[in-house]
């Protein structure tokens, strides 16, 4: 038997909570999507260079090749970057014009 109790320590962080501490960057597409600060770094790269790959984005972020993929997929995901190619050759690329705030 699994018995699962609240959390009585969590306490929700506001949008607006977020943007004061900087912990997220926020991106408008018409709307505005938060994204964590080590996305927000993959997304500015992507401002001055035209693509990206799996590997640049270990050494970008001195992650990991799992946290790496993660971090591509939730942008993925969120319709902010897409994919050309498959395997190894795997670059990534903005999907539309973008502005950081």
């Amino acid at each position: 038997m699994k018995l699962i109790l609240p959390n009585q320590n969590y306490t929700a962080k506001s949008i607006s909570d977020t943007k004061h501490n900087q912990e997220a960057t926020d991106i408008s597409l018409g709307e505005i999507i938060i994204v964590g600060n080590e996305e927000g770094a993959i997304i500015k790269y992507l401002k001055n260079k035209t693509t990206i790959s799996r590997p640049q984005v270990e050494k970008l972020l001195s992650v990991k090749t799992s946290q790496a993929r993660r971090y591509l997929k939730s942008l993925i995901r969120k319709q902010l970057i897409e994919s050309i190619g498959s395997g190894p050759q795997t670059r990534y690329q903005l999907a539309h014009r973008i502005s950081i705030k």
